[in-house]
């Protein structure tokens, strides 16, 4: 499985290469108006990967509203479509399970919690994750000082073989340390998955 990475496209969009995942780590939007994410979504949908996967970033604020408005089934439903659209959630695909979360501390935009009720959040994490997906970084990776320390905590517990995120821009870029950590705003990056590295859970 060929995995490509990117985050932070905020309406831009860059030529890819070729994969069978995308996943994008958040900011698909830049003003969040519900009709920019709409045609944000349109180009996900229309790139040619078998399957892409989507966290929201705290520019995506239609997507706030909708989660606030009860209104994510429907959302899913007639927006996304074929997109797996992760928040506090997962998928599988071909083995792999991928868990995503966009919430990041206090910043700006959407999706801002205090570390105490990102620690719970980070508590939904499965154990047997492969591929986490956030939006933003966990503290002292690629993160310029402004990471999570309780998904820095977190981590610890669930050791994924690759965490992937962006929201700061400046310090895109990669670092392994038991697990390949990517930050991947406006940079896409690509990482294959081995069966060993899922059966060990480990670095790839």
């Amino acid at each position: 499985m060929q995995i490509v990475m990117i985050s932070d496209t905020h309406g831009a969009r860059p030529e890819l290469p070729a994969g069978d995942v995308l996943v994008h780590c958040g900011d698909l939007s830049h003003l969040g108006s519900f009709a920019e994410l709409r045609q944000e979504v349109e180009w996900l949908k229309a790139l040619p990967f078998e399957h892409i996967i989507f966290v929201a970033g705290n520019h995506d604020v239609a997507l706030a509203n909708i989660f606030e408005k009860k209104l994510e089934p429907q959302t899913r439903q007639l927006v996304f479509g074929r997109i797996h659209y992760l928040r506090d959630s997962g998928v599988t695909i071909d083995g792999v399970k991928f868990w995503g979360s966009p919430w990041i501390p206090p910043y700006a935009g959407a999706f801002n919690l205090a570390e105490e009720e990102l620690r719970q959040k980070w508590q939904l994490i499965p154990a047997d994750t492969d591929v986490l997906i956030t939006h933003g970084p966990p503290a002292g990776v690629l993160d310029g000082g402004t990471g999570s320390a309780s998904l820095r905590a977190a981590l610890e517990r669930i050791r994924p073989s690759i965490h992937c995120f962006g929201h700061v821009h400046e310090f895109h870029g990669q670092f392994e340390k038991g697990t390949k950590f990517f930050n991947c705003a406006a940079t896409p990056f690509t990482a294959s998955p081995s069966a060993r590295s899922l059966s060990h859970r480990c670095s790839l």
